[in-house]
Formats: C-alpha cells, sequence, structure tokens
C-alpha cells in the first residue's frame, strides 16, 4: 500500500521488505524501475506533472531522505522506515550476483 507523501505515493516497507519485492520484480517478466525519493525529489514532483508521474509510475518508491520519514510523521501517515536507494541498489546488487541476473543501470554525471 502506498502513502501519499505531497502527492507521491511512497510503498511503506522495510528495508528488507523493499529487497524482497526487488527481487519478485527480478523473478518476474518485463522491465521495472525503482525510484528512491528525498524531500527535494518531492519537491520537483510538485512542481512538475512530469516528474510526478514518472516517480509515482515506478514499480517501487521508496523514502530516501530523512525529512520524507518526518514529513510522512507529520501528516499522520507515518512510514515503516528510511530506504535509502545506494544501500537498497546495494542489497539488489548483491542480489544479482548471487543468482547471476543480469544489470542495467542508467543514468550518470560524466566522469
Amino acid at each position: 500500500m502506498r502513502i501519499d507523501i505531497l502527492g507521491v505515493g511512497f510503498d511503506n516497507l522495510t528495508m528488507t521488505e523493499a529487497v524482497t519485492r526487488g527481487c519478485e520484480l527480478l523473478a518476474g517478466e518485463g522491465a521495472h524501475y525503482v525510484v528512491t525519493p528525498n524531500p527535494e525529489i518531492v519537491e520537483t514532483c510538485r512542481a512538475d506533472a512530469e516528474a510526478m508521474a514518472a516517480v509515482n509510475g515506478a514499480d517501487l518508491v521508496l523514502p530516501d531522505g530523512i525529512g520524507v520519514i518526518y514529513g510522512a510523521k507529520l501528516l499522520g501517515t507515518p512510514l515503516k522506515s528510511r530506504v535509502p536507494g545506494i544501500e537498497f541498489g546495494t542489497a539488489m546488487l548483491a542480489h544479482c550476483a548471487e543468482t547471476g541476473k543480469k544489470v542495467f543501470l542508467f543514468g550518470a554525471k560524466p566522469g
């Protein structure tokens, strides 16, 4: 179930639950994507409908940023925990290495 924080729907998962869900996505068919919005990304989404659609269209929307966690609590819809993208990514890469899955990473700054 997603929790709405200023228009962005966050999956209410612990790190363990997020990794389990990520592994389920990998086992399924088709392409999937995960986003890990912090407060700045939430603000960008509020100002940009295309960004909002892209974030809310993700298979997993994980709260990366303590500001998101505090905001959710202040709005009366607390999230289970912060799920930092770097930690989620590391766990997923480890799973892929163990199971022989291929990984495609898209986007970065030059250098």
